[in-house]
C-alpha cells in the first residue's frame, strides 16, 4: 500500500509523475514488455498521467502503476540511465529517495 500521496511535496509528486512518464516511453520500456514489468496496461499508466494530479492512493491500478514505475527505473532499464536524467530530469538517486516516501506507511511532506 502506498503512502496518502496528498501529504508528498510538490517536488516527491514531480518525481513520481516523471516516473511514470519515463515508464511510458516506448525507448525505456518497450511497450511489449510492458504490462509484464509493471503489472498495468500502457493505456492504464498513461490515464493515470492524463489524470494528474487527480490521484487516488487506493487505486489499485495507481499503486501498481507508481510502483512498477519507479522500481523498473531503479533497475531495469539497462543502459537508459542517461536517457531518463536527459528527457525526464530524475536519476537513481531521487527516484530511490522518493520511492521510499511513498512506499511508507506514513508520509509527511519534505523540504525539498
Amino acid at each position: 500500500m502506498l503512502a496518502d500521496l496528498s501529504k508528498l511535496s510538490a517536488y516527491d509528486l514531480d518525481v513520481v509523475k516523471k516516473c511514470i512518464e519515463a515508464s511510458l516511453d516506448k525507448r525505456i520500456i518497450p511497450e511489449m514488455e510492458f504490462s509484464i514489468l509493471m503489472g498495468v496496461s500502457h493505456e492504464e499508466a498513461k490515464a493515470i498521467v492524463e489524470a494528474w494530479p487527480a490521484l487516488n492512493s487506493d487505486d489499485e491500478i495507481t499503486q501498481m502503476t507508481i510502483q512498477g514505475s519507479m522500481n523498473n527505473l531503479i533497475g531495469y532499464p539497462h543502459g537508459k540511465f542517461d536517457l531518463i536524467q536527459h528527457d525526464y530530469d530524475i536519476d537513481t538517486a531521487q527516484i530511490s529517495e522518493v520511492y521510499l516516501k511513498v512506499t511508507s506507511s506514513k508520509s509527511t511532506p519534505s523540504s525539498s
